[in-house]
């Protein structure tokens, strides 16, 4: 469900032997795991490996999500309370520190799933008041680190670009834009809302895509000289190629929720930017542009 690849995860008894664990809360933490956390209070969740097997490739370690009740609470006076009553701030939080345990490091730009500011800002109260309802088995909240994802929203306080607002017919009092693609139909259903949080309107369909995949390196795996999991190494540098990014490039066409022509676009769809150049006046223009995420931002 992740997009990460097909390892099968069995949860075991926590016995010592186990391979990942997770720790919720200060209170869970042995001395020996406290220790190598630096400063804990800063941290929203951390992966911490612990041990690496370089004979047969396997690590141990475990993942650390902070307190939100208590007296080691993570600290930070501009988040929202108690994060954790709201399961979509928890399962965003696991799956960010599961991306580090897939060897995925801090990348992106700060909205985006694994950026170093990713859990931070999810927490912040300005977006995490929007976002608090959003229910993980909703399909269009289910992130992806290799793929775009099926809902990303950009907001403006300044206003949009006119061309945007000629395009796709945004209202003056619109603050925000949501798009959620529908893989299966080909097509991306574009709504406006007035604030992040606020009812969202129809503004319009995307259809007509016709995209073409283009492939970039995302994680690269060290096969260690003692490692005996494969016979052959792949390569004099001992690399081998791990799961790749793959982003959506193509043309379409927007058709507006109140009539009138449709206009064609160019999409540029990746795990972390979106970007969306169209026809206006007769010129081409970027109309819009940013991080590819789901949180409601300014």
């Amino acid at each position: 469900q992740l997009g990460v690849g097909h390892q099968q995860f069995v949860r075991v008894p926590c016995t010592g032997t186990e391979e990942l664990r997770f720790k919720f809360g200060a209170g869970t933490l042995e001395p020996a795991r406290r220790a190598v956390i630096p400063n804990l209070r800063a941290h929203v969740g951390i992966a911490i490996r612990t041990e690496y097997d370089e004979v047969n490739l396997r690590g141990r370690g475990f993942i650390y999500i902070a307190s939100d009740i208590g007296n080691e609470t993570y600290d930070a006076s501009n988040s929202i309370a108690q994060p954790w009553k709201h399961e979509i701030f928890l399962f965003l939080t696991l799956v960010h520190e599961l991306g580090h345990v897939f060897g995925i490091p801090h990348t992106g730009p700060k909205y985006s799933l694994m950026s170093a500011q990713f859990l931070e800002m999810i927490l912040h109260k300005t977006t995490a008041e929007p976002m608090k309802n959003f229910k993980i088995g909703e399909s269009n909240v289910v992130p992806f680190f290799f793929f775009p994802s099926r809902y990303f929203v950009q907001c403006s306080q300044d206003g949009w670009l006119a061309e945007a607002v000629q395009v796709f017919q945004i209202p003056a009092d619109t603050g925000c834009l949501h798009f959620g693609v529908d893989d299966d139909r080909g097509l991306i259903h574009v709504y406006g809302s007035k604030k992040p949080g606020a009812p969202e309107k129809p503004l319009g369909l995307i259809s007509k895509l016709d995209f073409d995949a283009e492939p970039s390196l995302g994680v690269t795996l060290f096969l260690t000289p003692k490692q005996k999991v494969f016979a052959q190494m792949p390569n004099p540098y001992h690399l081998m190629t791990g799961p790749f990014f793959a982003a959506k490039k193509g043309s379409a066409s927007f058709t507006p929720a109140g009539g009138g022509p449709a206009r064609p676009l160019y999409l540029d769809l990746s795990p972390s930017t979106f970007t969306i150049v169209g026809l206006a006046n007769g010129t081409l223009k970027t109309l819009l542009t940013g991080p590819m995420t789901m949180i409601p931002h300014y």
